[in-house]
């Protein structure tokens, strides 16, 4: 079961290794927004084991009734997405409880989807749209769960505080 974040730079990626992964027999549920699924690239008719499952947003006061992407938002909206995408959880359980899949695959901003698989005994992969180094600078999970963010730009021109580096001190 694949469950990206809601951005297509984000959603493409998923959906191609969706692809990769049904035309070698592994069933795929790709799941999102009504909207962003009928955006994605038609799948091919070979790719039987390949099936889009929609999730409905729940409304955020604020964030307009078809905005279901980045593309669709200004940028200071972008919390607004977040709390739609953290809302989310509640319809992915109902489906997880259903589907009964062997594995979740999902990324940075899904960490309620964490609690759900837990709850239903589900393994997790993190699957990630940005290079080591670029997740290196964002910062430790447990630090982003807590809201922690590095203040500035200029935190990228060093190893972070909590990478050992022998060539820092």
């Amino acid at each position: 079961m694949m469950f990206p974040w809601l951005a297509f730079g984000h959603m493409i990626p998923f959906f191609e290794l969706s692809k990769l992964l049904a035309a070698k027999g592994v069933f795929v549920s790709y799941v999102s927004t009504p909207r962003n699924l009928q955006r994605l690239p038609a799948i091919s008719s070979p790719l039987l084991e390949l099936v889009e499952i929609q999730i409905q947003m729940h409304p955020v006061d604020g964030l307009p009734v078809d905005c279901e992407a980045t593309m669709d938002i200004q940028q200071v909206q972008t919390p607004l997405l977040k709390k739609a995408y953290d809302m989310l959880a509640e319809p992915f359980e109902h489906l997880v409880d259903k589907v009964k899949p062997d594995l979740i695959f999902l990324e940075f901003a899904a960490y309620r989807i964490l609690d759900v698989a837990a709850k239903y005994g589900v393994s997790t992969a993190f699957f990630s749209v940005y290079a080591a180094a670029t997740l290196a600078h964002l910062g430790q999970l447990a630090e982003l769960k807590e809201g922690k963010q590095h203040p500035s730009p200029e935190c990228c021109a060093q190893p972070p505080d909590w990478m050992p580096s022998p060539n820092t001190k």
